[in-house]
């Protein structure tokens, strides 16, 4: 049964890094060049969405 919660934790948490690693690239890009367009709710989407998976990440860790 521990397996299972590490095994868990480790996808969510991979989700959780890589959402986060793709929010801020978007807006670095949009923020270093200026014929990018910023998408501010994409960039929060992906955010939000890093932010779900790491609770789920600390949740699964704490059962």
């Amino acid at each position: 049964m521990e397996l299972w919660y590490f095994l868990i934790s480790v996808g969510t948490l991979a989700v959780s890094a890589t959402s986060f690693f793709v929010s801020f690239s978007m807006w670095e890009s949009a923020r270093r060049v200026s014929t990018i367009q910023s998408k501010p709710k994409l960039v929060a989407l992906w955010a939000g969405v890093g932010v779900v998976f790491l609770g789920a990440t600390v949740f699964v860790l704490t059962l």
